[in-house]
């Protein structure tokens, strides 16, 4: 299990969880033992701690996740669902894609995604584009009406994200991203290693 906290969580076993402090090249090797990085610091937290860190995270993530949730749902555009708008967004950032690398993106299955994209061409907010070498291969891109689209989804989730951002300061404000982005690459390399997904 892997939470949010001012630090980074990799359980390693049962009872034991690795503190890596500061790291910044994280590669941890011998996630039972080591950090490979000069200066790391390693800790173990065992017991009552552990359990009540984890049933703190848990709690706020629930929190978190359901009125986040209902705060972006009252900005969706139009008769978007957060699925399709996060789909948007995603072909926004990216320029085009494929739908077998949305799946990976949010992993889902294919036809989960194929159905989205299908509601989403419908809605002529997404075009289906052919790759030239292989007919086989097809790209996703948006159309005129999906770049309005996936740009007022952009400002609305601004607007959101600012009101709360508001409520810290400049220095909580850096460090929860800084830890939360770092939670992202944990998680992509426990992907990458074939520990998530099995």
């Amino acid at each position: 299990m892997t939470g949010v906290f001012p630090f980074v969580l990799t359980m390693i076993s049962s009872d034991d969880i690795v503190l890596v402090y500061n790291c910044s090249i994280m590669k941890l090797l011998d996630k039972r033992t080591k950090c490979t990085n000069q200066g790391v610091r390693i800790k173990l937290i065992e017991g009552a701690v552990l359990k009540q860190l984890i049933e703190r995270y848990l709690k706020a993530m629930f929190l978190v996740e359901r009125k986040f949730g209902v705060l972006l749902k009252d900005e969706l555009v139009g008769d978007l669902t957060p699925e399709q708008s996060k789909i948007l967004l995603y072909i926004r950032t990216n320029e085009s894609c494929t739908s077998t690398e949305l799946a990976e993106a949010f992993s889902v299955g294919k036809s989960s995604v194929t159905a989205i994209i299908a509601r989403l061409v419908d809605k002529d907010l997404v075009r289906r584009i052919p790759d030239r070498k292989d007919r086989r291969v097809i790209y996703l891109s948006l159309t005129g009406k999906g770049r309005e689209a996936a740009l007022e989804i952009e400002e609305n989730t601004h607007r959101v994200l600012s009101r709360l951002i508001a409520n810290f300061t400049p220095e909580e404000a850096s460090a929860f991203i800084e830890t939360y982005e770092k939670l992202a690459r944990v998680l992509m390399q426990a992907s990458e290693e074939g520990e998530i997904g099995k």
